[in-house]
């Protein structure tokens, strides 16, 4: 199909879904011409690809090598690699050492399981929202909530002039929004954890402002319950930090990832097992 077609991108768009229409969302996705095909393990990756790329030949699709074979950034050579002028301190050597070590650390999302219950964490600021999905999985014979998914955004104008109760019910909201695909249809009961109390019986109360209207409206949709924690015992709180904007009125000693990846280090007083 050529270049500049108004319809071009919809009608291939069909095309391909057609013709990987019984791998989608369960070993690839795909957008146009770019095919992401993901597995657990190497073995089964092999075989998906095969697999895809069989699916493509039955529709007479062909993949060009010269584009799918790429030779890595930077070669190394004598001539592209020398020795620092700058001296390495043992302060900075320690420091990438510590940088390395948070990376490759970091906790990793779980695969989602629909048939485990679901943990909406989520906190407000003055200036952005944060969320965090978890569900409860098996590691060395206990269970542990984990993360599934992350998702934090800005506030417009308007919202950094809500209350905080508004902001926390945005959150929930929001979280709804974004995880759709995971929260609409849940097998169990999703548990939203919010340290503003009143969040509780929101669904319940029977005098809404307007704006709290329309977003009751959107989440009779889901099957949840409110349920209060404290400030000091949420993980999402640590979303809500960035070292380069600080509020007149806040201070933290830990960036944001030391936050989150503490209050999900297994053993600590809110993951312990169950």
């Amino acid at each position: 199909m050529p270049f500049g077609l108004t319809n071009a991108p919809t009608t291939f768009q069909a095309f391909i879904d057609k013709a990987l229409g019984e791998f989608l969302d369960i070993t690839c996705v795909v957008y146009l011409d770019d095919i992401l095909i993901f597995s657990k393990n190497e073995s089964d990756h092999e075989e998906h690809v095969r697999q895809v790329l069989t699916a493509l030949r039955c529709y007479d699709l062909h993949l060009k090598i010269r584009k799918n074979k790429k030779e890595i950034g930077v070669k190394v050579q004598q001539t592209n690699v020398v020795p620092a002028t700058f001296p390495l301190f043992k302060t900075a050597f320690e420091a990438f050492k510590a940088l390395k070590e948070a990376f490759t650390s970091a906790i990793l999302l779980w695969y989602f399981n629909e048939n485990k219950s679901m943990r909406v964490e989520m906190d407000a600021s003055a200036f952005v929202i944060g969320r965090i999905l978890t569900q409860q999985f098996e590691i060395n014979g206990h269970l542990h909530w984990l993360p599934v998914a992350y998702y934090s955004k800005k506030l417009l104008d308007i919202e950094t002039q809500y209350g905080r109760g508004k902001q926390e019910l945005l959150a929930i909201v929001e979280a709804m929004h974004h995880w759709w695909h995971y929260c609409q249809g849940a097998k169990y009961p999703i548990v939203v954890l919010t340290n503003h109390a009143d969040l509780v019986w929101f669904m319940t109360t029977p005098n809404l402002m307007r704006r709290q209207f329309k977003w009751a409206k959107k989440l009779v949709e889901y099957n949840f319950n409110v349920t209060y924690r404290e400030g000091k015992k949420n993980p999402a709180n640590g979303l809500l930090k960035r070292p380069d904007y600080k509020l007149p009125k806040a201070s933290t000693t830990l960036t944001a990832a030391e936050t989150v990846q503490q209050s999900f280090c297994l053993g600590s007083n809110d993951y312990k097992p169950v």
